[in-house]
């Protein structure tokens, strides 16, 4: 196909912007063969896994990172934080793919748990690695029979209770976060346990039983259904985005619109559900409904079709500087994005709405861990 051709199809590619030239780098991309292995999962903004071609040898991408890409493999996870915010501190994501500078609003900083030794992996197939740790904390880690997984999940585990930023709120301002670690192997255990929960939730590939995959818990169950004004089962044709959710500025970049939601109190089914959920929780039925809001939100892809009880706090749940829910839609406005929503674009919104809702129940629970360790314990910066 022809320059011209490409441009009449996809007039953004062909054009220079910055330091990428359209028909310079075509014409490079046009003489090798594609990549083998190089159409990798991205983490482009929080919630929102993309795929991408990782392509080496042009300017296809801004900055493509060759020293952080060879530590992106099969069985590695990585801690996705900043040293200074923009507005307020923000909790840590946490990614399996490559990540996005702009997964955090004023530059990301993707920390991964393990390093590659071998950086063609031509071993068999088998990456050596090992652990992404100073030789101090590695060998109090071998002290106390903990790996690097531990802390990771640990440090998670810290950086999301609500009690820990409220307490630390003036020092997460000024430089990275400081995490308390006990010499108890069992209280970092139990503390990375609780990580592994968070992590989990965090990762919209990975399934989760209750909340996003087989029997739905009582509470959640309730959350973010997809839903048509008057009843009945939605067709191809509800799926448009058309509420007003995202616009495209001149330079391109995608900014969030206002959209349409509808304020509500709960229905007497779904506080019901909520009193139904909150037993296994520990929780009471108020307790439920004070930590996901108290009020609910149902959120609107076009004039008929909606997301129903989505909780005001699920809502305003913010990540990475981010209004989460509302930054993946806005990317998905039909003018922006040139097509209705897939089925399981519908369902991936709900998806994230009970993940979301998941994370903000556990944070009694995650105060309770931060509190206790932050009596007993050294404090670490994380950068160390």
């Amino acid at each position: 196909m022809s320059d011209a051709e490409i441009a009449r199809l996809h007039p953004s590619v062909m054009k220079a912007a910055g330091r990428f030239d359209g028909p310079k780098v075509r014409a490079q991309l046009l003489r090798p063969r594609l990549l083998y292995g190089k159409i990798v999962r991205y983490a482009y903004r929080p919630f929102d896994i993309r795929w991408l071609y990782w392509e080496p040898g042009t300017k296809l991408l801004d900055e493509k990172r060759t020293e952080y890409m060879a530590h992106v493999f099969d069985g590695n996870l990585a801690l996705v934080t900043q040293q200074k915010a923009r507005r307020d501190w923000s909790c840590p994501q946490v990614i399996r793919s490559i990540g996005c500078l702009d997964l955090m609003d004023r530059g990301a900083g993707c920390f991964p748990a393990y390093l590659r030794d071998d950086h063609d992996n031509r071993s068999g197939g088998v990456v050596r690695r090992r652990a992404n740790l100073s030789k101090s904390m590695a060998g109090r880690l071998d002290r106390l029979g903990l790996s690097v997984e531990d802390l990771f999940f640990h440090i998670i585990a810290k950086l999301h209770s609500p009690l820990y930023r409220h307490e630390n709120a003036g020092a997460l301002r000024l430089d990275w976060p400081r995490v308390p670690l006990s010499d108890s192997l069992s209280g970092v255990k139990s503390s990375a346990m609780l990580g592994r929960k968070v992590a989990a939730l965090l990762d919209p590939a990975e399934p989760i039983m209750g909340i996003t995959a087989g029997k739905l818990r009582a509470e959640i169950r309730v959350l973010g259904i997809p839903t048509k004004r008057g009843g009945g089962d939605l067709t191809s044709g509800d799926f448009a985005l058309t509420a007003g959710w995202g616009n495209s500025q001149g330079s391109g970049t995608v900014m969030p619109g206002t959209g349409r939601t509808i304020d509500r109190n709960y229905s007497p089914r779904e506080v019901v559900a909520f009193g139904a959920g909150s037993a296994d929780l520990g929780l009471t039925r108020e307790k439920v409904i004070e930590l996901l809001g108290d009020r609910t939100l149902d959120v609107y892809l076009n004039a008929n079709v909606f997301w129903s009880n989505v909780p005001l706090r699920v809502w305003e749940y913010r990540l990475g500087g981010y209004q989460v829910v509302k930054k993946w839609l806005s990317y998905r406005e039909q003018a922006i994005l040139g097509r209705p929503l897939r089925p399981e674009e519908i369902h991936e919104v709900t998806n994230m709405v009970r993940r979301i809702a998941a994370i903000l129940l556990l944070t009694p629970i995650l105060d309770v861990g931060y509190a206790s360790a932050r009596e007993v314990a050294s404090w670490r910066s994380f950068s160390a």
